[in-house]
């Protein structure tokens, strides 16, 4: 009989169902981890730099139309210094007196067309006396002067250049409205020199509603403020506490001449903010446009944008915190992670249920196989003890022949010395009685005949218990080699079923 094939052992291996899903979860996670990754390191600088750009814009924007708002204004008033009218009554007002109602209508219709925020108009001589004043757009505005001067000694000295200029910032604590003195030479083109000086008080009204409407404009938590050429906060609508504060300590001079102007009403001497970080980034010959800092006050860093204007010695600073500036890069980040998690827990379900299905029909093929294997395995098993049975029937049957032939021998000798007997007794016939011997010689004959044929029967079935046996034998050997086929087919059947399992798991 063929040896037996050796089964090989299976080994635990993962389930298909739990491979499918690991595959599949792979192909989700590949592309996934490239989304997050190009998003950590090139969408959310490029996010983040975007919003810092878009900061630089709105701070760009806002401090221009503060510049041409200035300019527009400062037209306004360069308009009404040349008029003739204006600069007759500048040359002699006492001859031309005649011209003041109509100098102050024209100043009350700029006001009131051009922009509502010119409180007070003034004509001085070129020695700074005052010639005429009037209020316009109902304000009731009374001339006045800054502290101890008319005109400060600083905006005397800048007239004598002859060009349009604007004055600092002035803050009036009764009507807490923070103004500019626009000032005008006027220049009579008849004459060739200036005749007199123009000046109009202009409300910054406008000014702080565009720095007011930074509150959250760059973000949660964005505001603006201006800054003048001594780091004062002139507009800082978030925090009226440091309304005209400094950022730093002012040099004494300077001190004594804001005292000396009353700049900022009844504060004598203006109350410091420090603002240390601010400071250090504003100052240099090469000082930053964009910054990081801790604003005094706030609990977190803010990214912040200065824009220097240009009609005026002032600063305009957008501040954003960090954390806002990288809200949009974070939200992405945000959403992308959740997409991925929703994606990942998909991918494992349909995974598993997919698998499911697919390894369903093949674990069920395989408990077939594996069923037929051992029906297989066990046919196997009793046509291998039926062939031992069938060994020892044959080797029983083959005994008993030898024996059957031992006899047959055996009275085949016997049957010959009866025959010699016999013969011998015929022989000697004379000697004896003849009756008693010949009937004893007819029965040995006789006998030795009749054995004769009972041998020839013998002989008979001895052929066919040998055929038989022949028989027996091939019909053995077909069952051996049945078994043997039946046995290495189940375990041909077994590998089948073993490598099945470990393609599904399990």
């Amino acid at each position: 009989m063929a040896q037996q094939q050796k089964i090989r052992a299976p080994r635990k291996r993962i389930r298909l169902s739990v491979q499918v899903a690991i595959w599949l979860l792979a192909a989700a996670v590949l592309p996934l981890t490239i989304t997050i990754a190009a998003n950590v390191w090139l969408a959310r600088p490029a996010l983040t730099n975007q919003a810092r750009l878009a900061m630089e814009t709105d701070a760009h924007t806002r401090a221009q139309l503060i510049n041409n708002y200035f300019r527009d204004r400062m037209l306004d008033v360069q308009s009404l210094a040349q008029v003739p009218l204006a600069q007759d009554f500048l040359l002699d007002p006492v001859k031309n007196q005649a011209n003041a109602p109509l100098i102050i209508q024209n100043g009350k219709v700029v006001g009131t067309y051009l922009d509502p925020n010119y409180t007070l108009w003034a004509l001085f001589d070129i020695k700074g006396k005052p010639l005429l004043s009037y209020s316009t757009n109902n304000t009731n505005a009374k001339f006045q002067p800054h502290g101890k001067y008319i005109i400060p000694p600083e905006d005397a000295q800048r007239l004598l250049t002859g060009k349009p200029f604007m004055s600092a910032v002035y803050y009036d604590s009764n009507t807490q409205k923070a103004s500019v003195d626009i000032y005008v030479p006027s220049f009579s083109l008849v004459l060739n020199k200036v005749v007199g000086i123009v000046r109009a008080t202009l409300n910054l009204d406008y000014i702080w509603s565009i720095v007011n409407s930074e509150k959250g404009a760059n973000g949660a938590g964005s505001y603006a403020f201006i800054l003048d050429e001594n780091n004062v906060r002139i507009a800082d609508p978030t925090n009226v506490q440091q309304q005209f504060t400094a950022t730093a300590p002012i040099d004494k001079d300077m001190q004594q001449k804001i005292s000396d102007e009353a700049r900022y009403g009844k504060e004598s001497t203006v109350r410091v903010v420090k603002d240390d970080a601010l400071t250090k980034a504003l100052n240099g010959d090469n000082a930053p446009t964009n910054f990081t800092l801790q604003p005094t006050g706030q609990n977190q860093s803010f990214e912040a944008v200065r824009q220097t204007l240009t009609t005026v010695p002032w600063n305009y600073i957008v501040l954003s915190p960090v954390d806002t500036i990288i809200t949009v890069a974070n939200q992405q980040f945000f959403i992308t992670s959740v997409v991925a998690v929703s994606v990942l827990i998909l991918a494992v379900l349909f995974g598993l249920i997919g698998g499911r299905r697919i390894s369903y029909p093949i674990s069920r093929s395989v408990n077939h196989l594996s069923d037929n294997s051992e029906s297989l395995a066990t046919l196997a098993s009793k046509q291998k003890n039926a062939a031992a049975e069938q060994v020892w029937v044959i080797d029983a049957s083959r005994e008993g022949l030898k024996t059957v032939q031992y006899y047959n021998n055996a009275a085949e000798v016997a049957i010959q010395h009866m025959s010699t007997t016999g013969t011998h007794l015929l022989r000697n016939w004379d000697t004896l009685d003849k009756t008693t011997v010949k009937q004893a010689v007819e029965q040995i004959i006789e006998t030795s005949q009749y054995i004769k044929r009972a041998i020839d029967y013998q002989n008979t079935s001895n052929e066919k218990l040998a055929t038989a046996i022949n028989i027996t034998t091939q019909v053995n050997e077909q069952l051996v080699s049945g078994a043997t086929a039946a046995d290495e087919t189940s375990n041909q059947l077994q590998n089948v079923v073993t490598d099945l399992r470990n393609v599904i798991g399990g």
